[in-house]
């Protein structure tokens, strides 16, 4: 990045041609990459949700193993529900409703005792 902005940068200052063609190039590649990322998203976002939730039920078994996973579990479930209800674009009942559902079932993976309940339920 820093050397992308760099031969912008220049290549304006200094009127150097092949500067700035460095820098469109590489500025356009990123953004069809960018593009392709996204519309990828969009049509794989069943799949995308799958390898969350997989994701996120290993995680959550885990909790008690892993420290450094415990806080960032924690942080997650204190920051998301709070930071969104607040959010104005995160009115909608759909979204509260999935925030609300997914902090039930971080609270209930670490409450103590609950989480053999939670990994045979899993």
């Amino acid at each position: 990045m820093f050397i992308l902005g760099f031969a912008g940068c220049i290549g304006a200052l200094r009127e150097n041609t092949f500067l700035l063609k460095f820098f469109s190039v590489f500025l356009g590649i990123i953004f069809f990459l960018e593009l392709t990322a996204g519309v990828l998203a969009f049509v794989f976002k069943d799949w995308i949700k799958d390898q969350l939730y997989f994701f996120i039920n290993n995680n959550i078994r885990a909790y008690r193993d892993d420290i450094d996973l415990q806080n960032l579990i924690d942080f997650t479930q204190e920051y998301i529900p709070t930071q969104a209800e607040s959010d104005a674009v995160c009115h909608s009942p759909a979204a509260l409703k999935t925030l609300r559902k997914m902090s039930s079932t971080l609270s209930a993976a670490m409450m103590p005792g609950k989480n053999q309940k939670l990994t045979n339920r899993l």
